[in-house]
């Protein structure tokens, strides 16, 4: 794969997911027209497993080799306790955000859902990866603070 094309998808697949979180934040929205937050989260996890396991069955059908991305690694034995927290962010974005998407704008909720992730990356990339704190990162994070309040103003 050529460099222009990973930077490319680099660029396009975070911009996707950033819209597929909307559409799902607010189809999830709409389900809680008919169903209770706890039914609709049960939904989703059931979604999430079946397909999880489509995909468990294909990888199994498929063999990739080890230098491959989906290369079978799993072991039990090297289960740790923090491979609970994932799933568990899961369910609090699910539920948080269809609960707050009726209760405030689709685009308060995601610009402030924006900014937690920003000041979280800023520090994880600062304290855990060693980057320090570059003032242009800071200045950003501080201009989508100010987008927060702007749009929460409404």
């Amino acid at each position: 794969m050529s460099k222009l094309l990973s930077q490319l998808i680099l660029f396009v697949l975070p911009i996707s997911m950033g819209i597929t979180a909307v559409i799902q934040g607010t189809f999830n929205r709409l389900i809680l027209n008919t169903w209770d937050i706890i039914t609709m989260a049960f939904f989703n996890a059931l979604i999430i497993l079946v397909i999880s396991g489509m995909l468990l069955l294909l990888q199994h059908i498929i063999q990739p080799n080890d230098q491959s991305f989906l290369a079978i690694r799993f072991n039990i034995r090297n289960f740790q306790w923090w491979f609970i927290i994932p799933p568990l962010t899961i369910v609090f974005i699910t539920i948080g955000m269809a609960f707050t998407i009726t209760k405030v704008s689709a685009t308060t909720v995601f610009v402030l859902s924006i900014l937690g992730q920003l000041c979280a990356s800023l520090v994880w990339d600062g304290l855990i990866r060693g980057d320090g704190f570059p003032i242009m990162r800071v200045v950003g994070v501080l201009m989508v603070f100010a987008g927060g309040i702007m749009v929460s103003k409404v």
